[in-house]
């Protein structure tokens, strides 16, 4: 009897509809279902975690470097550090359809501030149109998945997403489930103009004197640098860095290069982080950026 409780307990659930396969770079993609949608999203909320926190521990051998780049990194990448914002009760209605439809609710988050403000736009019909439309394009549980990660890709159209992993598969040169697992991470690079995103990888190239792969995987862990390219370009970027710290161009380039998200950072959130480490450990601020340049 309790050997038949437990085949009968583990016996897997009944395997949910297989999507439409949709075109990528030539190829048929196919989304792969393994588990049931809320062990799904556990696995990529932990994996988002372990990724930042590698990030924020980046690759310095000394403990000071560990200490400024953990520090560095705290700082949220510009374009997501943003105040929580009101409560918006007109997103509840949205939320509430959006679960009738499919079977969960959007994140806390989604009920506050701009995300809200857009949500509560959403007309009945356009969210089934919405959820349809996403549904069609990645199968239910990756859509699921997008908007847990950002609620306010159910605005986005799904031809959007689509022909934003296409232009990741050509920039970065991954393969279609790579695509969708990056746009997962960081969902700030749907919507981006192919252009946009290639300048950006050329960019850095440029300035880091570094190949194009290797450019691209510091654009793959900082996709803010895309974001903020047309206003904020990555040369800026670098060379205000470089005014902030006392090394030479060619130190600063090996140090970007080991620690690419100190680039994502803007130089004010930098210049408060000296000042404090700077009145903390009553260390002189000249003392302060030698630490952080790893010197």
């Amino acid at each position: 009897g309790e050997e038949a409780s437990e085949v009968e307990a583990e016996a897997p659930l009944s395997p949910l509809p297989r999507p439409r396969p949709y075109s990528l770079s030539g190829g048929s993609f196919v989304v792969k279902r393994r588990a049931q949608y809320s062990d799904t999203l556990k696995r990529t909320a932990r994996q988002a975690a372990l990724d930042k926190n590698a990030e924020k521990l980046g690759s310095g051998t000394s403990t000071a470097v560990a200490v400024a780049t953990a520090a560095a990194s705290s700082e949220a990448e510009e374009g997501e550090a943003e105040p929580r914002g009101e409560y918006n009760s007109a997103a509840e209605i949205v939320n509430d359809m959006y679960e009738q439809i499919m079977g969960v609710r959007l994140p806390e988050r989604a009920m506050y501030g701009r995300r809200a403000e857009a949500l509560a736009s959403l007309t009945s019909s356009r969210v089934k149109e919405q959820t349809k439309s996403w549904i069609e394009a990645c199968g239910k549980e990756y859509a699921l998945a997008f908007h847990a990660r950002e609620p306010l890709l159910l605005t986005t159209p799904a031809p959007t997403m689509l022909l934003s992993l296409e232009h990741l598969s050509r920039v970065f040169g991954l393969p279609p489930d790579e695509c969708v697992q990056l746009a997962l991470r960081n969902p700030s690079f749907i919507g981006l103009p192919h252009a946009q995103l290639q300048s950006t990888v050329n960019a850095v190239s440029e300035v880091l004197d570094i190949g194009l792969q290797e450019a691209g995987k510091v654009v793959m862990k900082c996709p803010g640098l895309a974001v903020r390219q047309p206003e904020f370009p990555v040369a800026r970027r670098v060379e205000l860095l470089g005014a902030l710290l006392p090394v030479s161009k060619d130190k600063l380039r090996q140090m970007v290069r080991q620690r690419p998200q100190l680039l994502s950072k803007s130089p004010q959130s930098l210049a408060s982080f000296m000042i404090s480490v700077s009145t903390t450990l009553s260390m002189p601020l000249f003392d302060v950026s030698l630490m952080i340049a790893g010197m």
